[in-house]
């Protein structure tokens, strides 16, 4: 009789998904300090590319046109570090002081009542009492007590670490201007090389024509509104905050305006560290509220019910979807991801629209 072979079985389809998106998220996480910077720059590229074309029509090449645009942002964002500079040094100073003033008001709060501190060093002063006792009382011959020291901070390596990731962060930097300026001065080349490479039906190209029209739109809208909503949420912040009397109020209008592009959570961090912050300088829970519902105030109209209903009609999005997405990227990246999630969600809705396998993404990110 003839012997049969194994048995084969065919390999799941779900097991191989399951494996391929767990590839997908260890390489974007290992490979984050090379697909950030450049997921920033192709987003960048998508921001400042109208205002390419309009130097175009004007007659200008368009790579002394990129050129231009790219040394204008620079120059722009260059300005604005360089007036907020003394603030934040002067903030980083303030620390050490700041935290004294806080423990300062949290023990007047306490009343009468010994504070936490005041507890454990009265334990520690018991505790180093008996220790002396002990050793007085120790007899001849009995090995002495031997005691653990933590060895010093060692600060040059601190400065080590810190020159490193100042170098490292840098180089993002370049990368991310070197990629934009590129992908600006090319113009409509990857456009058509990824044309060519959707195949050689016309459907394809049709499709994949049509999800870059879409990507581009979307994101040049989105970036803009945040550009703008964010420049409008700085600014009123800064005036609010300096008409309160907060402290760098010149520097809380530039982080609101940064925190905006976070929808929930930004405008939510943002007016918890306004609470705090407020608190240590005024020493007054009330005045500290006023800080802090002032910011809820100017982030929450805009922040926190514009941005995600407009966010939602432009990508076409349910909020749950947004909300996720947040956290999901958040999770990987960090802070950068949150910031980066809503265009990421939007290109991912429009590739998933077009394409049949990726359906259900696009049932679950829709309305």
């Amino acid at each position: 009789m003839k012997e049969e072979g194994p048995v084969r079985r065919r390999q799941s389809p779900l097991a191989v998904k399951l494996i391929a998106a767990f590839a997908v998220l260890a390489a974007l996480y290992w490979g984050r300090t090379l697909v950030v910077p450049v997921l920033i720059g192709v987003l960048v590229s998508y921001a400042l590319n109208p205002i390419v074309e309009v130097f175009t029509r004007w007659r200008v090449p368009r790579t002394l046109a990129s050129m231009l645009v790219v040394f204008g942002v620079l120059g722009a964002a260059g300005a604005l570090v360089y007036q907020l500079s003394d603030e934040a040094a002067a903030a980083v100073r303030q620390v050490p002081a700041a935290s004294k003033r806080l423990r300062t008001v949290l023990e007047q709060g306490s009343g009468p009542k010994p504070s936490v501190v005041q507890e454990l060093q009265t334990a520690a002063d018991s505790i180093a009492k008996a220790a002396e006792g002990d050793t007085g009382r120790r007899r001849a011959g009995e090995p002495l007590p031997v005691a653990i020291v933590e060895p010093a901070i060692d600060v040059k390596e601190y400065l080590r670490m810190g020159w490193w990731g100042l170098l490292g962060f840098a180089g993002q930097v370049l990368l991310v201007v070197f990629l934009a300026f590129f992908m600006l001065s090319s113009g409509d080349l990857y456009r058509r090389k990824l044309v060519r490479l959707a195949g050689g039906r016309l459907a394809d190209r049709r499709i994949t024509v049509e999800i870059l029209d879409e990507v581009g739109t979307q994101i040049s809208s989105f970036l803009m509104h945040q550009l703008i909503t964010g420049t409008i949420v700085g600014t009123t912040t800064w005036l609010v905050f300096w008409w309160l009397g907060v402290e760098y109020a010149g520097l809380w209008g530039l982080v609101a305006g940064i925190m905006n592009s976070i929808p929930y959570f930004g405008p939510t961090v943002v007016a918890i560290a306004a609470l705090g912050v407020s608190f240590v300088q005024f020493g007054s829970l009330w005045q500290a509220g006023l800080v802090a519902g002032s910011s809820l105030v100017i982030t929450t109209v805009e922040g926190m019910i514009i941005t995600p209903l407009l966010v939602s009609r432009l990508a076409q999005m349910n909020p749950v979807a947004v909300f996720l997405g947040l956290l999901f990227w958040g999770w990987l990246w960090g802070v950068v991801g949150m910031l980066l999630a809503v265009p990421l969600l939007m290109v991912m809705k429009s590739v998933a629209d077009r394409v049949e396998d990726l359906k259900p993404l696009s049932e679950l990110l829709g309305e």
